[in-house]
C-alpha cells in the first residue's frame, strides 16, 4: 500500500474573486518582501536588517520580533497566546477555525478557508492557506502586491527556533508539495536556507537584506 503521506495530489486549483477585506487590487510592489517561518535556522538572525522591507511572520515570530504582518492558523496557538494577540502592533491574519465563534478584533483579519488552491489575484473570500502558516504568509505577500518574495526559516525540518530541544522530523513530500501551487503565479520566490528541505523554490545565499550589510 502506498504511503498516504507521500501521495502527490494530481490537481492544484486556482481561485478568482475579491475578499471582502480589500476594496481593490493593490498596486504591484517593486520592493521585495520577507516571509519568516519558525525554523531553527533563524536563530541569531539580525532582524534589524529586515526593517527596510515588508515582513510577514508566522506564529511565534510575530510574538518575539517586530514584523509588519503576522499569521496564525492553529487554534492551539490562539488558546496559548490569545491574551498577547491584542497587544501586538502588527496586522494579523488568521482563519475562522482558529478562533472562538464570534471572535472579533480590529487588528485581526479572519478569512474563510478551503482545502485546495490559492488566491492569485485577491480572489474569493475562501482563499486557501493550505493549513500551513508558511503557505498563508506567501499568499498574503502576493495579495499585497509583492512579486519578489524571500523565505527565512522555511526549514521544513521539524525543529523551531523557540524549541528547547530538537524535534525529530520525517520528511513529508505531501506537505512540501503544497508549496508547488506558487509555481503557477507570477512571482519570484526564493528560499534563503541552503539546508532547507523545501526545494520547490530556488535557494539563494545572497538576498537584499543581507547585501545591505
Amino acid at each position: 500500500m502506498a504511503d498516504p503521506d507521500n501521495h502527490i495530489p494530481g490537481e492544484i486549483k486556482l481561485n478568482t474573486g475579491l475578499p471582502e477585506q480589500f476594496e481593490s487590487l493593490p498596486a504591484i510592489q517593486l520592493d521585495p518582501c520577507y516571509c519568516i517561518g519558525c525554523g531553527s535556522s533563524i536563530r541569531g538572525l539580525d532582524f534589524s536588517l529586515l526593517k527596510p522591507y515588508y515582513t510577514i511572520g508566522c506564529n511565534h515570530v510575530m510574538l518575539d520580533y517586530y514584523v509588519d504582518c503576522g499569521v496564525f492558523l492553529d487554534r492551539s496557538f490562539y488558546d496559548d497566546y490569545h491574551t498577547a494577540i491584542p497587544h501586538l502592533t502588527c496586522e494579523i491574519w488568521s482563519h475562522k477555525r482558529a478562533v472562538p465563534d464570534g471572535y472579533s478584533h480590529p487588528r485581526v483579519k479572519l478569512i474563510e478557508t478551503s482545502l485546495n488552491g490559492i488566491n492569485t489575484d485577491m480572489a474569493d473570500p475562501s482563499w486557501v492557506m493550505g493549513h500551513l502558516s508558511g503557505i498563508a504568509a506567501i499568499n498574503i505577500a502576493y495579495l499585497k502586491g509583492y512579486r519578489e518574495i524571500y523565505l527565512l526559516g522555511y526549514d521544513m525540518q521539524g525543529s523551531n527556533y523557540h524549541d528547547t530541544e530538537e524535534v525529530p522530523f520525517a520528511r513529508s513530500n505531501k506537505l512540501i508539495y503544497k508549496f508547488t501551487r506558487f509555481l503557477e503565479i507570477d512571482a519570484k520566490i526564493y528560499n534563503c536556507n541552503q539546508d532547507s528541505y523545501l526545494e520547490v523554490f530556488p535557494k539563494v545565499r545572497e538576498h537584499p537584506a543581507f547585501q545591505a550589510r
